[in-house]
């Protein structure tokens, strides 16, 4: 023990400037800190926004846009817009799951000035496929649910009708053909003035009592279908369902047998289809719709 006196602390004068901008300093640092925290979150939270929307995106859009090609041949189908996040902040609310497209649909086969309809096919967070379309009437499906009509029918209906007309006609084949020879005959037995050289194709026979619509592909290279077929899996099935297309065995079993059965042709003046009817490769021809024809006013 000593007795000597403990010295004093020296207590520094409370400086309140001093203490304010240390205060100031680390209410700045943390905020900086809780900015760059949240926009790093963000970032990582955009990029797996992105990732997954890109990944569940191309899924989506297999079914629900080439699905919808498919699976209703009756269209011409077109997207309207672009594909396929949605929900606020272009999905990044929902991380990529929700997926939308909007498709713009006009009948085929119908003559002249006909309306389009605008249908949306969308997928929520949990991966379900919903549509707004309503399936009605239309001249490829109304001519198939009348079913095959013979080859003297309709020569009998096209005899009937003036001759400026023009009719669209689903042709169905004697024999299905493989893309080489549907564009061989169609070379040969379609006549110029189809100025689209590229008819739609029905991949299955178009009159099957009882079962689902027939599907089919916008041009005759199938080549293209069954790449799109061989994409698709199992878990699809439900999905195949929603948009209207058969299981999925009876879609690959198409595409990898690789035949045409029918093709659409959409405009075709009604006394030139007589050569379709003479032609002993064609089974049968549907007239689908009939029209004046205003161009004959000025052909030349």
């Amino acid at each position: 023990m000593t007795d000597e006196p403990i010295p004093a602390f020296h207590v520094p004068a409370f400086d309140e400037r001093v203490v304010r901008r240390a205060m100031v300093r680390g209410v700045v640092r943390t905020g900086l800190f809780a900015a760059l925290s949240l926009m790093l979150l963000l970032v990582l939270v955009g990029a797996a926004s992105f990732a997954v929307s890109a990944v569940r995106g191309d899924k989506f859009f297999l079914v629900a846009y080439e699905g919808f090609v498919v699976a209703h041949p009756e269209y011409e189908i077109k997207q309207d817009g672009s594909c396929c996040a949605t929900g606020p902040f272009f999905g990044f609310s929902n991380l990529g799951l929700a997926s939308e497209i909007t498709l713009r649909l006009q009948p085929r086969g119908a003559l002249n000035y006909t309306g389009s309809t605008l249908i949306t096919v969308s997928q929520n967070v949990v991966g379900e496929i919903g549509t707004t379309f309503d399936a009605g009437h239309s001249p490829f499906l109304d001519g198939v649910r009348r079913g095959r009509p013979t080859k003297d029918a309709t020569a009998a209906f096209v005899s009937g009708l003036p001759t400026a007309t023009v009719v669209s006609t689903l042709i169905e084949f004697t024999e299905p053909l493989t893309p080489e020879g549907f564009r061989e005959f169609f070379a040969a037995a379609v006549p110029y003035v189809v100025s689209d050289r590229s008819a739609p194709v029905i991949v299955v026979p178009p009159y099957r009592e009882g079962s689902d619509n027939p599907i089919g592909w916008p041009t005759p290279e199938l080549r293209e279908l069954r790449e799109w077929a061989d994409k698709l899996g199992g878990i699809d099935e439900e999905h195949l369902r929603s948009v209207g297309l058969p299981p999925l065995a009876v879609i690959q079993e198409a595409a990898r047998d690789g035949h045409i059965y029918a093709f659409v042709l959409p405009r075709l003046p009604a006394p030139l289809l007589k050569g379709l009817l003479d032609n002993p490769a064609v089974r049968s021809a549907n007239v689908l719709d009939v029209a004046f024809d205003p161009d004959r006013q000025t052909a030349r």
